[in-house]
């Protein structure tokens, strides 16, 4: 379980997050929402500990997210972010490897083993020996799925981060996604935090949804209640019979 308290965030003497307060249970996926620029990636990368909020505290698994190690927390937050670039001419199998402490460490037998439990998983396993350069978009995507879940393979009660997971991908791997993402909540009690644009999807997968307007929380709620035309038609400012649910 993660929780914020009256979080906020300035960037020189712009307010991107005002008095955010949001809390993710284990076992339940969250969906962050909103226009450009409300500050959906900044209230995701201050959940994942990789900035820190101007005010307010964080709680993960009761605890004070500031106060755990760097090496603890890898153990139990993965985060996929929106862009990832790598310049040098790395293999798929050493990608996703990366999760485990480098690409060294997937000559462990242990390590290989959940390396490639990830692949197969995420549907990458045939790609293993190829440059992740040569790969499309949505392959890399997943490659990258791959390298996170890794990360946190041994863990239950982990919390996962994701940003815009599904925008390089096909509708049929947008699905795989969030049954991946469903079966780690069931299974191991993951707390799954996932920023979307797609609100058809949003409603489908999510369990709750945040709504942020202007880094403020517009609503939140159950994704079936609140990913309503009316409220969704006020928080980005279009007619409600423009919204398709």
């Amino acid at each position: 379980m993660i929780s914020a308290q009256n979080l906020s965030f300035k960037s020189g003497k712009t307010e991107i997050l005002q008095n955010i307060t949001v809390k993710a249970e284990a076992g339940e996926i969250l969906g962050i929402l909103g226009p450009n620029g409300a500050g959906k990636s900044t209230l995701l990368k201050c959940l994942a500990g990789f900035q820190a909020p101007t005010s307010g505290d964080i709680y993960f698994n009761h605890l004070r997210l500031k106060d755990y190690s760097l090496k603890e927390l890898a153990k139990l937050r993965a985060v996929l972010t929106q862009q990832i670039t790598f310049n040098f001419p790395f293999k798929v199998h050493e990608i996703a490897s990366m999760g485990r402490n480098g690409p060294d460490s997937f000559h462990s037998t242990h390590d290989q083993k959940i390396v490639d439990a990830a692949l197969k998983l995420t549907q990458t396993h045939l790609l293993r020996d190829r440059q992740i350069s040569s790969l499309s978009g949505g392959e890399q995507q997943r490659v990258h799925l791959a390298r996170v879940l890794a990360q946190i393979w041994e863990s239950d009660n982990a919390l996962l981060l994701l940003d815009e997971p599904t925008s390089a991908l096909d509708l049929k791997h947008q699905f795989m996604l969030f049954d991946i993402c469903r079966a780690l909540t069931i299974k191991k009690n993951y707390t799954i935090i996932v920023v979307l644009h797609d609100l058809q999807l949003a409603r489908q997968v999510c369990d709750r949804v945040l709504l942020l307007q202007n880094g403020s929380v517009f609503n939140e709620g159950l994704a079936s209640e609140i990913m309503s035309p009316h409220i969704i038609s006020n928080l980005y400012d279009v007619e409600p019979e423009r919204i398709k649910l």
